[in-house]
């Protein structure tokens, strides 16, 4: 035992120092990829802002060329205002008669407006570098100081002419000297004012436009060095450790794959395990099956034998105390003979010893039969039974096809309490689908299937539970599964149910 223990003792020790090592090899190997990480982080960050930086500069510039561009346009257009309102001064001082000059003065009225409003845009808004909406110095002294002091010529100039609108013809045509001076002389000045303006104007938009360029060339400088210091530093150890991963995958990769193939056979031993004892379970289930098929008439012999002492008491017996309960024992018995029968038929289907002999036959003489055994209960319940277009031919297993009906209708007069019991029997091509319609409680969309289970019969507090322990639709659907035909229903809760059964019109073609 002390030997044992301090066995136990050494390898427990060897472990120790062999999963420390472990664990400093780990964190050996975690240390590089932190440490590219980090370093492939930043240098992402640093493209990341280059990039950013680039897009502002590229739509500054475009912000800028545009708001050049504009104010070039604007200051040309000026010009053309100043020359064509002085053209229409003219216009009105050497007019032949009134109506011209009223025309001349209404052109030079909106052509001074446009002339004002287009300068005080000019001097009020300037769409800068990096937000700054301040106009350059150059052009703030050009258009506000002397001794160009271009604000204040044309404000002069939109005063004169609008004091000159508003003379009249006759006042206007005196005033002929005054008017060619403004014409020749002001309109001369101004024009060479902003065409001063419109220099300076572009003077400003190219030396931007070069700042500009000389911010877009450093930052492509420092994108191209940041890319070439990720080769260096970061790409190479990375794909060095990328290659270690791949050698260390390949071989994990190769362990469970010797993993897999062992788990695989030990697998493929248990499923032969599990189907050999299935081929057994399904042996011993048909044995049971076939025995119980085989026993049924003996059975039934002591149920039947119950009977008949039964009746033979019955006949002799005058109490009427004793007579409910020969009753009672006679009530039981045919229950126990209805659950037998059932737990037979279920028995019989599943050794497949239940042979089909499919015929051509009339529905009719089995409905009408079905519905004058269903008539006492309808009638003790005032329900309306009735058959709709049941004069058609099926070919299908007669003695199944009237055990699955009258399963269906009987089931529906005894769980049917007001209204009726609607048998239609209607054409689908080359089949024929007899409905069996009731009006009673319905079922509930969750128990839609569980119908057809074995003993399962519905909550429902009106149901007799001495009718049976539910296995009549089962009985229905395997014997409808085992001829090939389909048994469906569909229901509504409160409004009642309908089954259907499909059956083939004509003999089927031979195969």
């Amino acid at each position: 035992m002390a030997s044992c223990h301090c066995g136990m003792i050494k390898q427990r020790e060897s472990k120790m120092p062999q999963r420390q090592m472990t664990d400093k090899a780990d964190k050996i190997q975690t240390r590089p990829r932190q440490w590219m990480t980090q370093r492939y982080r930043l240098g992402l960050s640093l493209i990341a802002g280059l990039v950013i930086a680039s897009f502002i500069l590229f739509d500054q510039a475009t912000t800028y060329s545009r708001s050049v561009s504009h104010a070039v346009n604007m200051m040309a257009g000026q010009r053309v205002l100043a020359e064509g309102a002085a053209l229409q001064l003219q216009r009105m001082a050497t007019s032949s008669h009134e109506d011209d000059f009223n025309h001349a003065r209404d052109i030079l009225v909106i052509r001074v407006d446009l002339l004002e409003q287009n300068h005080h845009s000019l001097t009020q808004t300037w769409d800068g570098l990096f937000w700054i909406d301040t106009l350059p110095d150059k052009l703030e002294s050009f258009l506000f100081a002397p001794p160009s002091n271009l604000d204040l010529q044309v404000k002069r100039y939109v005063a004169t002419m609008r004091s000159l609108a508003d003379e009249n013809y006759q006042s206007i045509r005196r005033q002929s000297g005054l008017v060619t001076t403004l014409v020749t002389d002001t309109s001369q000045r101004l024009g060479l004012a902003l065409d001063q303006a419109v220099a300076l104007y572009q003077q400003e938009g190219e030396s931007a436009l070069d700042v500009i360029g000389k911010l877009q060339i450093i930052m492509l400088v420092g994108l191209l060095s940041t890319l070439l210091l990720e080769i260096f530093a970061i790409f190479r150890p990375m794909v060095t450790q990328v290659e270690e991963e791949i050698a260390e995958n390949e071989r994990i990769s190769t362990a469970l794959t010797k993993s897999r193939d062992v788990l695989e056979e030990e697998v493929a031993i248990r499923t032969a395990d599990l189907n050999i004892a299935r081929m057994e379970a399904e042996q011993a289930n048909i044995a049971k099956s076939r025995f119980l098929a085989a026993a049924g008439h003996d059975l039934l012999q002591p149920l039947e034998a119950i009977g008949l002492f039964a009746g033979a008491l019955e006949r002799k017996i005058t109490d009427p105390m004793q007579k409910e309960i020969i009753a009672d024992v006679r009530a039981a018995q045919g229950s126990m003979r209805r659950l037998l029968n059932a737990l037979l038929d279920i028995s019989q289907i599943e050794a497949g010893v239940i042979e089909l002999h499919p015929v051509t036959w009339s529905l009719g003489p089995l409905l009408d039969q079905i519905i004058k055994e269903q008539a006492p209960l309808a009638d003790e319940k005032a329900l309306r039974l009735r058959v709709i277009g049941h004069n058609k031919s099926v070919f299908a297993d007669r003695v199944l096809t009237e055990r699955i009906l009258r399963n269906l209708i009987s089931n529906a007069v005894r769980y049917t309490d007001e209204g009726g019991v609607i048998i239609a029997c209607r054409n689908r091509g080359d089949q024929i689908r007899v409905e069996v319609h009731d009006t009673g409680p319905g079922i509930a969309e969750s128990d839609m299937q569980k119908i057809f289970d074995e003993f399962h019969q519905l909550s429902d507090p009106g149901r007799d539970k001495s009718e049976g322990l539910g296995l009549g639709l089962t009985i229905s659907s395997r014997l409808a599964t085992l001829m090939g035909f389909d048994l469906s229903v569909r229901s509504s809760v409160g409004r009642g149910s309908v089954f259907s059964l499909t059956l083939p019109i004509s003999l089927p073609p031979s195969s």
